[in-house]
């Protein structure tokens, strides 16, 4: 079943589907798209059988613009009640977006702050898209189209960030890459540029992912660069591991996600080599391998989407902490001396309103040990916990902590259908331990048994195997608490060979062409607008444009209908506009050719290109100083009779 996807605002936000449906369209998200009636977000919030309120499988967005509350007087109190609603909505619901729009006034007001509700204002989709003077004063739609174009983007943007899994490690190249100029040869220019993309390459370990090196070439003229070059900012420190070989760089990144223990689908690859960033796609397609710009990059970055989204855990101290266990590892004895040797200890505790971000993180990016991978919201989450169990399952050992690692859902009628393990914790006895605590737990509350919600998934073979080491799914809750981990018996721990599943979880193409093309609203709106369909059949026999203003509104409106070609005497209506478009038609007359009209135009005749170019005439006649008068009437000359003769009855 489709996921739903629900608006609901406080003004006409219906002008948004077109953005969102092109980008679902776009990155492939089949999501039913549906929008509760305008100025009514109080009662979708209140009434249980709401749009709102009946949306189990989905995200719900909540579009306020403070001015509807503020004309009323009485914006502090609507503030509170919205609060209050919105707190009482989100209990056991799924995802909400809640987006301040741009107001009138100039008074800034802070929207309710809700640890399960995420918020989108305006400086974080009107400056990214390089929007300005969103504000409409056309009738009941409060924005132009690039507005709603931008915000769109944004919404859907966010989805993904929730749906794909995210990126962990970010791999780049070196020579023309972190630097000018080629290492082997002595001639490296750390740059400004060069010193801002190693800024923002620092800034993504801060969030969470691990960055390592793919660079052809010596070993010692690389670090040569790194020891020695004044102006690198990027440190030996800040890596999780480097290949630098003469090797193809697929191979090298495969060596990579081997040690790392992360799928390839999570990997972003950075090279300003074409050849090379062709190599990785064809050999390692699960791998996101993007070609970096030769300027501009911090402008291109910001566009790629799958750098959305931070991780709560710090990896990079994580990573390290897992190399000194994989060297005790090789130490050892047996598997069973080295887990001895760790002391790993286990911790169960009831989800705090602290964890529910990490845990639903946990939820997304688990994908090994996992029975029934699927992605839980904060909301669920929070839900969960005043029903049945709803556990965090935290690990340390003598080396560090492992923090919260697993999660655990179970109802009261002993169906477990939530039960997921970090890989940075398996093969080392926790799943066991923790199938024996739900067992426990079992027994007290008077269980009859255990019955594990599994499914088979490309990645969860772990988890499959698990189970089946168990004899299957269901057991009784004395088996479960009897179980106990037998090293010299484990499934071996899942490794990147098991994880590198040849799927990419995001398109590079695509990851190209939005960072390099559909990087502001107006792009993005020629590319919504660039398919159009065939004149229809109409009444009225197509009439060419007969000047530059009727072929610029002609333009518009094939643009805004897609819809080519427009005849002049073609009724806006006709060829599927309604009244929303129409008021989208004056927004953009007004920012193309910088007329503004009044809503009366869009009410008095069948609305054709001939209509409005004489109504902008008018428009121009009446503004117009001596100077500009005279460039009108210049282009009177290029009017028939008839249409001067209509100007003239007009003005009369």
């Amino acid at each position: 079943m489709k996921p739903t996807l629900v608006v609901a605002s406080t003004f006409v936000a219906e002008p948004l589907r077109e953005s969102l449906e092109f980008w679902t369209s776009t990155v492939e998200q089949d999501w039913q798209l549906k929008f509760a009636p305008s100025g009514q977000l109080f009662q979708q919030l209140l009434d249980p059988t709401s749009a709102l309120r009946t949306n189990h499988q989905g995200v719900n967005v909540l579009l306020v613009r403070l001015d509807d509350w503020r004309g009323s007087g009485h914006l502090q109190e609507n503030l509170r009640t919205f609060e209050e609603s919105l707190r009482a909505a989100v209990e056991g619901t799924p995802r909400y977006l809640v987006v301040l729009c741009p107001s009138q006034s100039d008074q800034e007001e802070n929207l309710p702050v809700l640890p399960a509700v995420s918020t989108l204002l305006p400086q974080d989709y009107l400056d990214p898209y390089s929007v300005t003077g969103s504000i409409s004063s056309l009738g009941p739609i409060p924005y132009h189209a690039q507005f709603f174009t931008a915000l769109g983007t944004a919404i859907v943007r966010r989805l993904q960030s929730w749906s794909r899994p995210p990126c962990k490690v970010v791999v780049v190249d070196c020579d023309q890459t972190l630097w000018l100029g080629a290492c082997a040869e002595g001639s490296v220019q750390v740059t400004p540029a060069h010193q801002a993309f190693q800024a923002f390459l620092i800034e993504q370990t801060h969030q969470g992912r691990l960055l390592c090196l793919a660079s052809k070439n010596a070993e010692a003229d690389v670090w040569a660069v790194f020891d020695q070059h004044p102006d690198m900012l990027l440190q030996r420190t800040h890596l999780a591991s480097a290949r630098i070989n003469w090797q193809p760089k697929s191979s090298n990144l495969r060596e990579l996600a081997q040690e790392l223990n992360f799928g390839l689908d999570t990997f972003l690859f950075l090279d300003d080599d074409a050849v090379e960033i062709a190599e990785v796609r064809s050999t390692c397609p699960a791998v996101t391998a993007v070609q970096l710009p030769e300027s501009h990059r911090l402008a291109f970055l910001q566009h790629l989407w799958l750098l959305d989204g931070t991780s709560t855990t710090p990896r990079t101290q994580l990573l390290r902490d897992e190399a000194e266990r994989q060297r005790l590892r090789a130490q050892a004895p047996s598997l069973a001396a080295f887990i001895a040797q760790l002391g790993v200890q286990v911790a169960f505790s009831p989800l705090a309103d602290g964890e529910l971000a990490r845990a639903a993180e946990l939820s997304l990016r688990t994908t090994q040990m996992h029975l029934a991978p699927r992605a839980w919201s904060e909301p669920e989450l929070a839900m969960r916990r005043t029903t049945g169990i709803c556990v965090g399952v935290h690990c340390q050992d003598r080396l560090g902590d492992y923090g919260l690692v697993g999660l655990l859902c179970a109802h009261e009628s002993g169906e477990v259908d939530g039960f997921m393990l970090s890989c940075r914790a398996l093969g080392r006895g926790v799943e066991h331990r923790m199938l024996a605590w739900l067992g426990q737990q079992g027994q007290q509350q008077g269980w009859s048994g255990l019955r594990l919600k599994l499914s088979e998934t490309a990645r969860n073979l772990p988890a499959r195997q698990f189970v089946a080491s168990l004899g299957g799914p269901e057991l009784s809750v004395s088996q479960a608490a009897e179980v106990r981990w037998r090293p010299q018996n484990a499934v071996p721990a899942p490794t990147a060979a098991v994880a590198s599943i040849e799927t990419a979880s995001w398109d590079s193409l695509l990851m190209q062409r939005i960072a390099e093309e559909l990087t502001t609203a107006e792009t993005i709106l020629r590319s919504m607008r660039l398919a159009r369909g065939a004149r229809p059949e109409l009444c009225t026999a197509y009439a060419a444009p007969q000047n530059e203003t009727e072929r610029e509104l002609a333009a518009l409106l094939g643009e805004l209908l897609r819809v080519d070609p427009v005849g002049r005497n073609d009724s806006f209506y006709d060829l599927g506009g309604h009244s929303l478009l129409a008021a989208q038609v004056l927004s953009l007359i007004e920012e193309r050719l910088h007329v503004q009209l009044s809503p009366i135009v869009l009410f008095r005749g069948p609305f054709t290109v001939a209509e409005l170019a004489q109504t902008v005439h008018e428009s121009r006649l009446q503004a117009a100083d001596e100077g500009e008068l005279l460039e009108v009437l210049s282009e009177l000359d290029d009017l028939s009779d008839e249409e001067v003769r209509a100007l003239l009855l007009e003005g009369s």
